[in-house]
């Protein structure tokens, strides 16, 4: 927005803008038109609160710097309205094309499988599984029944373990699928119970592998432990899904039952890495109430060595003794993946073109006798490794652009 004098300009809120208090020392910004929930300071939502269609740049300024007792420039309120706010549709700005928020930057490749209109509908009818005394017995039930199932059969996945041609991928793939597909209902059905509508079930591509998702990006208005509760759902469902499969193998005695059972418990440990953006990673910004938890404690760190280089007297809180400590625990994990698999596992990194081949070959003709779970890890192991390999370089590149 070119104007000469920009103490004059009179800003206005976009429509469908709303405001919520985020914790105690900010606030959401919510726009429902193009998707977007802001996390904002609460002297950005007092500036916000001036902006009323007859307030003047200098105006909203004058009167902020009087209630605060600051000294801030028209610039300052003018560069933080149109400049960084108004790309959010926000603020309304004719020069600025706001682009709606479609998914997470993440997740790559994603779209959404299962509308809107059905997950709410569906999530509905599950929302009683969320009352305090239900989600304690049956998160209880559930977990005691599986391990007990688990502990006295698991000598029996061995074979599987040991050679992949014993499984029946057409029996165990369209369970697991579902099994994928309930864990992500579960996050709908809790954001249900709060009176959050899902915006429909996707599918994407996360470290190089397909995920599903819920689109639950309105939870942001809800208390943080309602947020923990819809982090911490679709495990809960998982729970209860499999224990309904070890139920029925305790009747059949079909071990492809227990298997999925194992896969899917699996994938449960996997969603609890606090480090990665799994359900684990949002129950840790959530209950801390650190939104861009990533974000923050790696800004953190660098604050912290410049601290210790510089020997400056800047004073960390509790919260950012955290952060520096999550941030390292956060790099070491990649580190020591990363170190550990070029030391003890180097080849599967050198030949990871060819065993992939063979790997897509073998399932296409059926022919895995040479596969187990082990050597299943020369495919999934390279391929996270050179997902971080081309990220780091993409994002340093691009870095150097920006400079």
């Amino acid at each position: 927005m070119e104007v000469s004098n920009k103490s004059y300009i009179i800003p206005t809120l976009e429509k469908e803008v709303s405001f919520s208090t985020f914790d105690n020392d900010s606030y959401l910004v919510s726009q429902e038109k193009y998707n977007y929930e802001v996390n904002i300071s609460k002297q950005t939502y007092q500036i916000l609160n001036l902006v009323n269609g007859k307030n003047t740049l200098e105006g909203i300024t004058i009167i902020f710097n009087s209630n605060n007792n600051l000294s801030i420039t028209s610039e300052v309120v003018y560069q933080l309205l149109y400049n960084k706010l108004s790309k959010y549709g926000i603020i309304t700005n004719k020069n600025v094309v706001v682009q709606p928020l479609s998914r997470a930057s993440y997740l790559k490749l994603s779209t959404i499988i299962i509308p809107a209109r059905i997950v709410n509908k569906t999530a509905n009818l599950f929302t009683f599984l969320f009352n305090t005394f239900t989600l304690k017995a049956i998160t209880l039930l559930t977990l005691v029944f599986s391990l007990i199932i688990g502990v006295n059969y698991y000598h029996l996945l061995k074979p599987f373990i040991n050679d992949l041609s014993e499984v029946s991928f057409s029996f165990i793939l369209p369970i697991t699928f579902i099994g994928i597909f309930i864990h992500e209902l579960g996050h709908a059905a809790a954001a249900k119970h709060y009176g959050i509508n899902s915006r429909g079930i996707g599918f994407g591509f996360y470290l190089f592998s397909p995920v599903f998702f819920a689109d639950v990006t309105k939870a942001w208005r809800l208390k943080p432990k309602q947020r923990v509760v819809i982090d911490l759902a679709g495990i809960y469902f998982e729970l209860i899904y499999i224990s309904f499969l070890l139920f029925i193998f305790l009747i059949t005695k079909e071990v492809n039952f227990l298997l999925v059972s194992f896969i899917l418990f699996v994938d449960i440990i996997y969603n609890l890495d606090p480090f990665l953006r799994t359900d684990g990673y949002w129950v840790v910004s959530d209950g801390l109430k650190i939104p861009n938890l990533r974000k923050q404690s790696l800004d953190k760190l660098k604050l912290f060595f410049k601290k210790m280089t510089t020997k400056s007297s800047i004073i960390f809180s509790k919260k950012d003794w955290f952060l520096v400590i999550y941030a390292l625990a956060s790099l070491s994990f990649i580190a020591v993946f990363v170190v550990g698999l070029l030391i003890w596992n180097s080849d599967s990194v050198l030949y990871f073109p060819i065993n992939l081949y063979h790997f897509v070959k073998d399932i296409l003709t059926g022919e895995m006798n040479d596969w187990s779970l082990e050597n299943l890890t020369t495919i999934t192991l390279p391929l996270v490794f050179y997902y971080l390999l081309i990220s780091i370089t993409y994002k340093s590149l691009k870095k150097k652009k920006n400079k």
